[in-house]
């Protein structure tokens, strides 16, 4: 009696448990790659513009300086914790808004080989710079930067 409750049992399909690792596996890879994509797109600051020739067309203009946030693309993790987490914050927001700043991102393809960092002698990104009306800088900072550092620091004092 014991064998015919054993044999009556039915046994698992070995190919539905298959079919289950195989869509594991497919959903586990699926995030991985969503993961990646998010990490090496292009630097976005809610606000800024990407395109710098216009932001100093636009400052020669309306005589205004302009903020620039040079970063590699991909970005590192400092440009990206620059970017997310120190400027955006309100007060920091009002700053550039109060000094009339044209805020702008460049993203470096070829990070320190590309033409912008050669032009504006950019020795490690990321670098933030302000530029005056005219195209020349006015103040620079490299690497990481704090938030009230960014305001006060960096936009309220040229450099020397």
């Amino acid at each position: 009696m014991a064998e015919r409750s054993e044999e009556s049992k039915t046994p698992k399909s070995p190919s539905r448990d298959r079919w289950i690792k195989i869509g594991f596996v497919l959903v586990l890879a699926a995030a991985g790659i969503a993961v990646y994509c998010f990490q090496r797109r292009d630097l976005h600051i809610e606000g800024w513009g990407d395109n710098l020739a216009a932001a100093l067309n636009q400052a020669r203009t309306e005589n205004r300086m302009v903020v620039v946030f040079f970063a590699s693309s991909p970005p590192s993790d400092t440009a990206l914790t620059i970017a997310r987490r120190r400027i955006p914050k309100p007060d920091n927001k009002e700053a550039l808004k109060a000094g009339n700043f044209i805020p702008v991102v460049a993203s470096l393809k070829d990070a320190l080989d590309s033409d912008l960092a050669k032009q504006y002698k950019l020795k490690t990104l990321p670098t933030l710079m302000v530029l005056r009306p005219n195209g020349t800088e006015r103040n620079r900072h490299e690497g990481m930067i704090g938030e009230v550092d960014f305001r006060q620091n960096f936009l309220e004092r040229p450099s020397k």
